[in-house]
């Protein structure tokens, strides 16, 4: 499967004070590209309410390239870094390319799986893990 690729352009919102795209905007755009990814597979927002299940970010890494400005267009990929025995816990991993098809910037996102009304780390339903287990996985993925 080759990796998902999902394209944007950069918003008026996304901006901050030095005229490029803020660091929040990477990390908004790489959520999106899970939610459009786990949408393309059946599991939207109503799913996600209805099986009472979320992915929540622990912590996220940004490593800059090169600044994204003022309605370019760029284009943010899709892969998996690493997943857990559990199945519960997993690294994702969005590259952004500008329209040149230059790496722009990486977002690494450890995410867990969240039970919505316990409100702890649960394994989230076996469709999801497939769809999961079905993105490419990065040159450099592990075991969690």
């Amino acid at each position: 499967m080759s990796n998902p690729k999902y394209d944007f352009q950069v918003m008026w919102g996304d901006m901050d004070a030095n005229a490029h795209l803020a660091n929040t905007g990477y990390l908004d755009y790489a959520s999106q590209c899970r939610m459009l990814y786990l949408g393309e597979g059946g599991f939207g927002h109503k799913e996600a309410l209805k099986l009472g299940v979320g992915s929540v970010a622990l912590h996220d890494n940004i490593s800059y390239r090169k600044e994204l400005h003022m309605l370019e267009k760029f284009s943010v990929d899709f892969q998996c870094g690493g997943i857990n025995s559990k199945k519960s816990r997993y690294i994702f991993v969005n590259r952004f390319y500008g329209e040149d098809g230059e790496l722009r910037a990486e977002v690494r996102s450890m995410i867990v799986w969240m039970d919505l009304k316990l409100r702890k780390s649960t394994i989230p339903p076996q469709f999801i893990i497939d769809r999961l287990e079905a993105l490419p996985r990065t040159e450099d993925y592990q075991e969690l």
